[in-house]
């Protein structure tokens, strides 16, 4: 089996498994460490954890159908390719943490530690398949890659447009504030560069990253308090993949 597919069945596999444990859900919210999240949410609602379990299992769902469509296992899907990239860029990021959602930076027993693993592999999988597919899209690939360099720039202006709201006064906060979304554009811009050396490119998406992820991590960044941290940590984790993407150049041994 293909690695894209390979990679696609294992979020089917996990989706199916967050049903087969339905009858056994509290002992499974203890073991995988939401048990705490899960009491939260029955205090509200008996029946929320049920439904959060099940979203949760919806949404791998259709993340490995949208992957096997990538793949051309099952049939064409809406901007499948996109799909699958941005679903590499969120089991990467998973893996590496930051999120608040677990990874290898937050990670404090062996269990959380081979979730990330798990991350880690399926995100790997999917990286070495989008890389045979998008081998032969060089025009959409750099199209995709413009527009994740454009939101890099727009996200790093309304960062430093934003400073006044966080800071009532110019103090050195607020500039570290501001060299924050300025270091961000200034990643978007090069990832707009054609003549940018692909080694170079993916380091400096690598380092952004890995900045990020460790941002998220100090400010416990969640989608709600933090929203912003998690759009970077995607973007650059989807600017890393489109350069593995890019087509290794053929020398031309004709001379």
């Amino acid at each position: 089996m293909r690695p894209l597919a390979l990679g696609g069945t294992a979020s089917l596999v996990v989706a199916a498994l967050h049903v087969a444990v339905l009858p056994w859900a509290w002992p499974f919210f203890e073991w995988t460490g939401v048990g705490d999240e899960m009491h939260r949410l029955a205090a509200w609602n008996p029946a929320l954890p049920y439904v959060v379990t099940v979203a949760t299992a919806a949404a791998f769902a259709a993340a490995g159908t949208w992957v096997l469509s990538a793949a051309g296992v099952v049939r064409p899907l809406p901007r499948a390719r996109v799909a699958a990239t941005a679903i590499t860029a969120v089991y990467l990021a998973r893996a590496l943490g930051g999120t608040g959602a677990g990874g290898f930076i937050e990670d404090r027993t062996a269990r959380e530690a081979v979730f990330s693993l798990v991350a880690l592999a399926i995100g790997a999988l999917h990286a070495v398949g989008l890389r045979d597919l998008w081998a032969t899209e060089t025009a959409r690939l750099a199209r995709l890659a413009a527009r994740v360099g454009q939101a890099m720039i727009a996200l790093g202006v309304v960062h430093v447009a934003a400073t006044p709201i966080f800071f009532s006064r110019l103090g050195e906060p607020a500039v570290w504030f501001v060299s924050g979304g300025l270091a961000l554009a200034l990643v978007g811009v090069l990832n707009l560069l054609p003549l940018v050396p692909a080694w170079l490119l993916l380091g400096t998406n690598l380092r952004a990253t890995a900045f990020v992820v460790l941002l998220g991590a100090v400010v416990h960044a969640t989608l709600i308090g933090a929203p912003q941290v998690l759009l970077a940590l995607a973007l650059a984790a989807t600017a890393a993949c489109l350069v593995l993407a890019r087509p290794v150049p053929v020398p031309d041994g004709s001379r």
